[in-house]
């Protein structure tokens, strides 16, 4: 349990460090501008980033558990984490969407933000927000396999030039 209770913690600390204040821009911008930035960002990240938020924390609970015994039914913790994130994000998500915004807002004009609001909205944006996560699951997959064999040449032909030099074993 104190290995959990670390490990949450951790996790904790590392979510807050992503959105620290002296990380995002001062709000400069007019109220109007962020609030379009800000309804941009929840309604094309807030899945995302529940995609992502639930499987990097299954991956710290799951570590918690090692060892247990005996170890907590699998659809209870899962339900319960499910149910915990669903909180967390409804409390918290409003804070980042308003940092984001700010930084955005900086960076794009307000017409700038309308033309990519619209194209958001668009069919054609829709289809590209419903289908993303999907999309981003195959190339990430698509990307690690591509790492890994390149890596996998890459570490031999390194090894072959070092046995060549004399610096490791044949």
């Amino acid at each position: 349990m104190v290995i959990m209770r670390r490990t949450l913690g951790l996790l904790v600390l590392m979510a807050g460090l992503c959105v620290a204040p002296g990380m995002v821009a001062a709000q400069t911008a007019p109220t109007a501008k962020i609030e379009k930035v800000r309804e941009l960002f929840l309604a094309s990240q807030t899945e995302t980033l529940k995609r992502g938020l639930h499987s990097w924390a299954t991956i710290v609970v799951t570590m918690g558990f090692a060892g247990a015994d005996p170890p907590p039914p699998g659809e209870e913790v899962f339900r319960i984490l499910g149910e915990e994130l669903d909180r967390a994000l409804a409390r918290e998500l409003p804070t980042l969407a308003d940092q984001v915004a700010a930084v955005y807002a900086d960076a794009f004009t307000e017409a700038e933000i309308d033309a990519i609001l619209g194209s958001h909205e668009s069919p054609a944006g829709q289809s590209m927000s419903a289908k993303m996560p999907a999309v981003r699951e195959e190339t990430n997959r698509l990307g690690k396999a591509w790492a890994d064999s390149l890596m996998k040449g890459l570490i031999e032909s390194v090894f072959q030039r070092f046995r060549e030099k004399g610096y490791v074993q044949q």
